[in-house]
């Protein structure tokens, strides 16, 4: 495989993916969230969780590693785009690592927030910086609807910027290539609702049932890109509700696309 090539596949979505999904400890551990008793001991579970998370966190490292190994042999128009894997991935596995760290705090109590006003709009055009890498390799475009503007909020931005982030991530992730991501934000009585929805895969109702809930993904949507922990909504959640508000999922099924819904307390105009 020559040069270009080799970029091309390691700039894939998918690569560096899992040749197996490791679905026997991910249904342990929808088990050990669903409070249902496990069929293994406690030290067994803890051990797949580990070895689950491990799993995921390494499929990063493979584009990374063969990238860098083409940085010594690539010419000018390539290095760019090689320095640019490394980047994308990089970024991937902090957000895995951020998203496990929100996790652990929400769980323990250990979650702050430092608020301050914040413009939705800010809010907004920073985290779709944030996904533009994942959405330009995806060829995806994301539709603006409603009217961010003059919409404030008495909030932690960072974490904001998050909630959306992940929401946009998500949205792309579960969409096909070329596909359309909206988003929507609109004021109500007291409130701001922002929708992010996509084109993607949708969802049936016992994956939306438990679409929040941590290490849940889809399962019925084959040779999609499925990398990564899936514990960016649960993540989504906790935040929200740390901000007085909540996040709903909606789908009509799959191949239908689905719809989050953001509801947070707004600043009076």
């Amino acid at each position: 495989m020559n040069t270009l090539r080799t970029l091309q596949a390691v700039d894939h979505p998918c690569a560096g993916a899992a040749v197996h999904d490791g679905v026997g400890a991910r249904a342990r551990l929808e088990a050990v969230t669903a409070g249902k008793p496990l069929p293994r001991s406690g030290i067994d579970s803890q051990i797949e969780l580990l070895a689950f998370v491990a799993h995921e966190m390494r499929s990063p490292l493979a584009p990374i590693r063969t990238a860098a190994a083409l940085l010594t042999r690539v010419g000018p128009a390539d290095l760019a785009r090689a320095q640019a894997i490394i980047e994308r991935q990089v970024e991937h596995l902090a957000r895995m690592i951020d998203d496990l760290l929100d996790l652990a705090r929400g769980e323990t109590g250990r979650l702050a927030l430092v608020r301050s006003d914040v413009h939705l709009v800010d809010v907004i055009d920073q985290a779709l910086v944030a996904c533009l890498p994942a959405l330009t390799v995806r060829q995806q475009h994301v539709e603006r609807c409603g009217d961010a503007h003059g919409i404030d909020l008495h909030a932690d931005g960072a974490r904001l910027v998050q909630i959306v982030t992940n929401l946009v991530d998500n949205a792309s992730k579960f969409s096909g290539d070329g596909a359309t991501v909206t988003v929507t934000a609109r004021r109500r009585t007291g409130v701001v609702e922002l929708a992010v929805a996509d084109q993607g895969m949708g969802m049936d109702a016992a994956t939306l049932s438990r679409a929040f809930e941590p290490f849940a993904q889809g399962s019925h949507a084959p040779g999609l890109n499925r990398s990564g922990l899936g514990i960016g909504l649960a993540v989504v959640r906790q935040l929200a509700e740390s901000h007085g508000g909540h996040v709903v999922a909606e789908s009509a099924g799959p191949g239908c696309g689905s719809r989050f819904v953001l509801t947070l307390p707004c600043i009076a105009p």
